[in-house]
């Protein structure tokens, strides 16, 4: 009997039974043991912390107005050193600059949109003349006073802020496109926030999602200059209230580094604050520095603080964009080694990005309104995009024309994305008050012979008056001259093109009369009156055909000198046609841009004109800029083909552009031809601050004539000349001019208002 040991090995075996054996067990014990260590290392490798990562970098841009744009030239050195930030945060000025960056623009795309901004159209209370009609720029020649009142109730409304968001808003739109379509801020190509603050409640209000150009808007709206931001059922104001440095708020989105770069607001001198406007704006600036304060001490070691010394440029110097981005080059500049630090922690460095898709196409419109328009009047204009790739620039313009409509507080539109489609959303915003308007109006003229002149003037419009868009305008002058104008502008389809006009006009004016050497050989006091109904079409924002009859008459009687004979009555009955085109970019100051129209008139007995007569008569106008230059040209003429011109109808010369060196309407007759040149330049070194007045000063030379009764003749032409200064203001264009012409003529003139 055998005994078994241990392992269950007979002791009898054989050596070689004994070898296998001891093989097999060394195999099964080692691939125990490799087992073993397997299990040991995954459980080791899962107890072990993980590898370090790369730690999360947040860009915070503060307030500041203009001079937030240095945060540009930040951005630029930042990109230059690799460092694409993880998220952004924005306050007021912040907002917009980090919201266009966040959004995928770079640092040269940034300042390419700021330098090439108009500033001056976006602040402008006005809407773009690009978006007027031909009757709107032809009304805003006639009476070119900029602020507006809006009536409730029969009571004047003051604004809700100095300037207009509108033009601020669609530009932000234009920039943005297609990429602020996103369900979250998060959803950017760098993941962004805007701070504002809650009017009700005084509270920090932190912006991730909805509208990207709103919440830029929003955190913007400085008090005082812009008015209260309605959104998420929230009013906002300007973030700087709450939080002009909002480094809290990246940390709270999870920044492991900070790079700030704060912007430094300068506290009046006491002896500079004098009236309540710099009280208010000191008060501000207060409040704003107590909230930076606190931010800035939050500040670590590991972050970096970039102040930006503006070097004397103000918060309202938006035209020195170039100056503020290089300053804001040389701020980042001297934290260099920090970033380089900052760069290095993050590992190789990263290109700037540059998101630009390709825009989507349009699959449907929809309107939001909030007037008295129809829908189909708003969607009118917006329809052609329908099917089409986004054009937001296109689309901009089409909201000016919509906005020229008048009677709207703000016109906006948004892109939205649902279920894979993509449509324009247009936001037609009214409030009480903005369909009735007032717009007061100032005109002083003084020129040869001490003669000057002083209106005051009131116009008040009331618009969409139906669902075309028809309205009313009166316009009543008290002064030298007295004048009363009320008119009926009927639109008769949704598009507006074809109207009808009624108006009715009373005119009281002195009337002087010369001889041939210049001398004022009398005065007469003549009071007009005329009825008058016209029919037409209008052609875009630049163009109309219009044809009409004219009913009227009147009376003169001289008030001093002695010519003949000293008492006139007149009748006036005519059928009339005109046309004109209008693109200038300014009715007084422009740089682009052409005007010109022509009219024939036919007076007729059949009607109650005294004798039959019939006359043509036409202008072009063209302009063209270089730098800070401007040259204008300028052609016009009239001829009587039948007849003679009754005394209300004869052309008139004479004033400081209309012919230099003559006094207002000296010559006079039934033909005319004048050309003139003008060169202007601009004055920047007096108007690159906002707000700030433009100044020019310039030359114009001029020649042609008027003719009585023998038609134009090229034999006999006068040349006159002047030179001037003028400034474009609130009540319109100012102008000191001196002229002079042929035989020793001399002339010298002022004219604020209207100056033609």
């Amino acid at each position: 009997m055998h005994a078994e040991d241990s392992c269950g090995l007979a002791t009898g075996a054989t050596l070689a039974a004994r070898t296998r054996a001891l093989r097999r067990l060394l195999a099964v014990g080692l691939s125990g043991l490799c087992l073993l260590a397997a299990t040991s290392e995954r459980a080791h490798a899962q107890a072990a912390p993980p590898p370090a990562q790369r730690p999360k970098v947040g860009l915070v841009l503060s307030g500041g107005g203009a001079m937030g744009i240095a945060h540009i030239g930040a951005i630029q050195e930042l990109e230059r050193l690799g460092i694409r930030p993880d998220l952004v945060v924005g306050t007021s000025m912040g907002s917009i600059v980090g919201g266009l960056y966040a959004s995928g623009m770079n640092g040269k795309e940034l300042e390419r949109a700021v330098v090439t901004m108009d500033w001056d159209a976006i602040f402008d209370t006005a809407t773009p003349r690009q978006g007027l009609t031909y009757r709107q720029k032809q009304q805003e020649a006639e009476f070119p006073v900029k602020p507006t009142f809006g009536v409730e109730n029969g009571s004047p409304q003051a604004p809700a802020g100095l300037v207009s968001d509108a033009n601020l808003l669609l530009q932000l739109r234009r920039l943005l496109g297609a990429r602020a379509a996103v369900p979250t801020f998060d959803d950017l190509p760098i993941p962004f926030r805007a701070v504002a603050t809650d009017i009700e409640t005084g509270e920090k209000v932190v912006l991730d999602r909805g509208e990207l150009a709103g919440a830029m808007r929003a955190s913007m709206s400085v008090p005082g200059a812009f008015a209260p931001y309605k959104l998420n059922g929230k009013l906002l104001i300007d973030g700087g209230m709450a939080d002009n440095v909002p480094i809290d708020v990246a940390r709270e989105m999870g920044a492991d580094i900070v790079i700030v770069v704060a912007t430094q607001a300068e506290l009046a001198k006491a002896v500079d604050i004098r009236s309540v406007p710099q009280v208010l704006g000191q008060t501000v600036t207060l409040l704003i520095l107590a909230n930076e304060r606190q931010q800035l001490a939050t500040v670590k070691p590991t972050d970096v603080l970039i102040n930006v010394d503006t070097e004397g440029l103000g918060s309202a110097d938006f035209k020195k964009g170039r100056q503020f981005i290089e300053i804001g080059r040389k701020s980042a500049l001297r934290k260099e080694a920090d970033l380089r630090r900052v760069a290095s922690l993050r590992g190789a460095s990263q290109p700037p990005i540059s998101v630009s898709p390709p825009p989507p196409r349009i699959d449907y419109v929809k309107v939001e309104n909030g007037s008295r328009l129809s829908d189909k009047t708003l969607s009118s204009y917006v329809e052609p995009f329908v099917g089409k790739p986004l054009d937001t620039e296109a689309v901009v313009q089409a909201l000016q024309r919509i906005r020229a409509l008048g009677g709207f507080t703000r016109v906006d539109f948004r892109i939205e994305k649902t279920d894979g489609r993509t449509g324009i959303i247009v936001s037609a915003e009214q409030r009480p008050g903005d369909i009735r308007r007032l717009k007061p109006g100032l005109t002083i003229a003084a020129g040869a012979e001490n003669h000057a002149s002083f209106d005051v003037s009131l116009e008040y419009r009331m618009m969409q008056l139906d669902a075309n868009g028809s309205e009313a305008r009166f316009v009543g002058s008290l002064g030298e001259r007295n004048e009363f104008t009320a008119e009926y502008f009927k639109l008769l389809d949704r598009h507006q093109r074809w109207f009808v006009e009624p108006s009715v006009q009373l005119r009281k004016r002195p009337v002087l009369v010369y001889n041939s050497t210049g001398f004022r050989l009398g005065e007469y006091d003549a009071a007009t009156w005329q009825v008058s109904i016209a029919a037409g079409r209008q052609i875009g924002t630049f163009g109309e055909l219009r044809a009409g009859v004219v009913y009227g008459g009147g009376d003169a009687s001289l008030q001093e000198g002695a010519v003949l004979p000293r008492d006139l009555h007149f009748e006036t009955g005519q059928l009339f046609a005109k046309g004109g085109v209008d693109t200038l970019d300014s009715p007084y100051f422009p740089t682009k841009g052409f005007r010109a129209h022509v009219q024939y008139t036919a007076g007729l007995t059949g009607l109650g004109q005294e004798d039959n007569f019939q006359e043509v008569h036409g202008a072009a106008f063209y302009s063209y800029s270089f730098g800070a230059n401007a040259l204008n040209f300028q052609v016009e003429g009239g001829e009587t083909v039948q007849g003679d011109l009754p005394l209300p109808s004869l052309y008139t010369l004479g004033g400081p552009f209309s012919f230099p060196g003559y006094s207002v309407d000296e010559l006079t007759g039934d033909a005319f031809v004048a050309a003139r040149i003008m060169y202007r330049r601009k004055l920047v070194d007096h108007s690159d601050s906002l707000f700030g007045l433009p100044l020019y000063a310039g030359a114009t030379l001029v020649t042609g004539n008027t003719w009585t009764r023998h038609g134009i003749d090229f034999s006999n032409l006068r040349v006159g000349g002047n030179l001037f200064v003028a400034a474009d203001t609130f009540f319109g264009p100012v102008f000191i001019a001196v002229g002079a012409a042929e035989h020793g003529r001399t002339a010298a003139y002022l004219f604020v208002g209207k100056p033609f």
